[in-house]
């Protein structure tokens, strides 16, 4: 049956007129609703979303998954769809979302204002591919009569496995840049070598003032890291960069764990494997930003600490807590984030009473590790070496925002070396193995180099929120 609804689907092939503006562009994956926390739906459903723009709304849109071909074999094609042995899925269209701007103001910190005059199309996607392989093949129609781009994707599995290690690679603070491009060159070996990586954790300031010269600049930006958007889960939290007209445009362009309702990643959250990930938009605290509204402030709150207590019940199966950001709730080297930790002194309660492991953030230019940290102090742990760390008694903060951009330059202007583990300057990204239930491990490339600096690895029982909190569980559990 679902073949023969795809046959009808492909026989109006002929329908449709060759539109140019119909050129899928800026395509991105991201893990489906089949990933968060609270998914409960008896069937496996909307496990992988699929999102591209493109010059006119182009309704005729469609995707179409396959497991990857095998090297050798016919590819897939509208005209030899008959001869294929694997069932093709379609994807759910979601929505179409127009994304317009008429001279609206665009500023970054009420500097660099450009009018922008912008109009592009999201297309978004659904997928039930829970019977497929890890790697699967993915063609994008903008329009029934053109012909597909070709793409391979990663999926990784969502149950957590003992005896398998978890990757993904971490960064942020990126644009195309004489830095930013060395990072590209290194992340193209990875692509090369088919490193099945189980995800980008995106951590914020994408292209830099991505709205000028009317959002081109962001679209060229997202057109040149397609191979690496497209190819892994791309899971994007949102930087100071981005919060132009109120995060309004990115939240058009990216839509995080099927949000398409309230168009707003704030905050959500995701599990893989033996991690539980939360995203949350820090610069909702931030004082003069221009975004600051306490009903928002207050929703987040509510959120983080409700989808923390379920993390926490839930640590068997996801015994490692992760919060991804942006801005760092502490800070080394930089005069404009000295007094971060009083502006989110509320996410530094939360983070230690809820027992987080690690928050990953960037704004800073670095790669920089931090020593557990709680109410501007160093917390207790055992360290073995230089890089080894032995059950921190709080979560330990880790920057990377050294991907690359044109603001490379260091100058400590407020420096703490007590809290920090190790630093590092030069343009690269982290990735993060996850080996078992206690203990992870950080690996930091230089892409300079397209080398490894000493890797950090931290081990830790989780028993420190257990005495720390005020949580009664039994109480949740009876909920």
């Amino acid at each position: 049956m679902k073949a023969a609804i795809l046959l009808i689907i492909l026989y109006l092939v002929g329908l449709a007129s060759t539109n140019d503006n119909c050129y899928p562009e800026t395509v991105y994956m991201t893990l489906g609703e089949y990933y968060s926390p609270d998914y409960s739906e008896a069937s496996c459903t909307n496990t992988l979303q699929i999102s591209f723009s493109t010059v006119d709304q182009c309704s005729d849109s469609y995707v179409i998954v396959l497991p990857e071909i095998i090297e050798g074999e016919e590819p897939f094609h509208t005209n030899n769809f008959l001869r294929q042995t694997a069932q093709p899925v379609l994807g759910k269209k979601q929505s179409v979302v127009e994304q317009s701007w008429n001279g609206e103001k665009f500023c970054h910190n009420g500097k660099n204002c450009e009018k922008v005059y912008y109009k592009k199309f999201v297309h978004y996607f659904t997928f039930d591919l829970c019977s497929f392989q890890k790697r699967f093949t993915y063609k994008i129609y903008g329009n029934i009569d053109e012909s597909p781009r070709v793409f391979t994707g990663i999926l990784p599995q969502r149950e957590a496995q003992s005896d398998k290690i978890q990757e993904f690679l971490a960064f942020g603070d990126h644009e195309i840049s004489v830095p930013g491009n060395y990072t590209i060159s290194s992340l193209s070996k990875l692509i090369q070598e088919k490193k099945e990586y189980d995800g980008i954790l995106f951590l914020g300031d994408y292209a830099y003032e991505f709205y000028n010269n009317n959002a081109t600049k962001g679209d060229i930006y997202m057109n040149s890291m397609e191979p690496f958007y497209s190819y892994w889960p791309y899971m994007f939290s949102p930087g100071n960069h981005e919060d132009c007209q109120n995060f309004a445009f990115v939240d058009q362009k990216f839509h995080m764990m099927n949000n398409i309702s309230q168009q707003n990643n704030n905050v959500f959250s995701f599990n893989v494997g033996k991690v539980h990930f939360l995203s949350v938009n820090l610069h909702y605290f931030n004082n003069g930003t221009g975004v600051v509204d306490p009903q928002i402030q207050e929703s987040m709150l509510k959120s983080v600490e409700q989808d923390l207590i379920s993390a926490n019940l839930n640590r068997k199966n996801q015994p490692w807590i992760f919060i991804l950001g942006h801005k760092p709730i502490y800070c080394v080297g930089r005069s404009d984030c000295y007094d971060y930790y009083v502006q989110y002194q509320q996410f530094d309660r939360l983070f230690y009473k809820y027992g987080v492991d690690i928050f990953l953030a960037a704004h800073q230019h670095e790669t920089t590790k931090y020593y557990p940290m709680y109410q501007n102090d160093t917390m207790p742990y055992q360290q073995i070496k230089q890089n080894i760390i032995l059950n921190p008694k709080s979560y330990m903060q880790i920057l990377q925002g050294n991907a690359g951009c044109d603001d490379m330059n260091h100058t400590d202007v407020y420096y703490n070396a007590t809290w920090v583990l190790s630093r590092s300057f030069d343009p690269g990204f982290g990735t993060l193995q996850v080996i078992n239930d206690n203990l992870i491990q950080f690996l930091n490339y230089d892409s300079y180099t397209n080398s490894s600096l000493e890797p950090t690895m931290i081990y830790s029982d989780h028993s420190y929120h257990i005495k720390n909190n005020t949580i009664d569980y039994e109480l949740y559990n009876k909920i």
